[in-house]
């Protein structure tokens, strides 16, 4: 309730697509974005459904970017997320973009308009010719 009134919120599961979608955008240059993140699971630990989450993010092609936003959710705020999450969503088909994206995050290199290396991948894994 917001000032006696009933309000109306996105579910965790909805939530978080729309969140990491925006922390990528900004090529998580700033960690707000990725503690936002943190503090929805946090937040609805008990209630989130992650498998309903990994479909949203399956249908939306947002996979690969809820992988990395969850893995940095980890790494930086030690955010509880299962295992088994994570190994559902790590690719081991990438493209030299998402490997160029891959690295740059793991060194910590997090800048702004980096993340076209990922979005606008140089050389798509599974390409067809």
């Amino acid at each position: 309730m917001v000032k006696q009134t009933h309000a109306h919120c996105l579910a965790p599961h909805h939530q978080i697509p729309h969140l990491l979608e925006h922390a990528m955008k900004h090529f998580y240059h700033t960690l707000i974005h990725v503690w936002d993140i943190h503090q929805l699971i946090n937040h609805f630990k008990k209630d989130l459904d992650w498998k309903k989450l990994c479909n949203e993010a399956e249908e939306f092609q947002l996979k690969r970017p809820l992988f990395y936003s969850l893995w940095l959710c980890k790494k930086y705020f030690n955010a509880c997320v299962p295992q088994e999450i994570m190994e559902s969503l790590r690719s081991y088909r990438t493209g030299l973009g998402e490997k160029t994206f891959s690295w740059l995050l793991r060194h910590g290199k997090r800048k702004e308009k980096l993340c076209w290396f990922f979005i606008y991948p140089i050389f798509p894994a599974g390409r067809k010719k």
